[in-house]
């Protein structure tokens, strides 16, 4: 039986798309949600599918580009994962522990992906980069 990613990767390149995993498996990945998704979820440029292979559904679901820009490594984990986390849980601390699980180069990515973030997202990431954490 293939893995899941294995899977929705075949479909993708079927189809010239973009994949990558869902923010909620991205945030468990960063340690920065302990929720276990109970599916194989991933977002694509493509159009969406449900695929069962006997017991195993793999779901993609279309995105927009923009969610994707850094798609197939780790800093486009990350971005998956603050789209998922949402305004209300994306601070400058989120941007900090996301700091310390990237490589360096990966964190670079991500902060020079702003033309792919929403305004809330560039705010918590400007904040982080300039010292300003919350205290909670």
């Amino acid at each position: 039986m293939p893995a899941p990613e294995q899977v929705a990767q075949a479909v993708a390149a079927a189809e010239g798309a973009i994949i990558e995993i869902h923010g909620a498996e991205a945030a468990r990945r960063l340690g920065l949600s302990t929720q276990m998704p109970v599916q194989a979820v991933f977002h694509t440029t493509g159009s969406s599918h449900m695929i069962r292979l006997g017991k195993l559904l793999v779901q993609l679901q279309h995105v927009a580009p923009r969610k994707l820009a850094l798609a197939g490594r780790p800093a486009g984990q990350a971005l998956a994962a603050l789209w998922y986390l949402g305004r209300s849980q994306v601070t400058p601390d989120t941007f900090k522990q996301i700091a310390k699980k990237l490589p360096a180069s990966e964190f670079e990515a991500l902060s020079q992906a702003k033309a792919s973030m929403p305004a809330w997202m560039i705010e918590a990431l400007t904040r982080y980069e300039r010292g300003e954490l919350s205290h909670a």
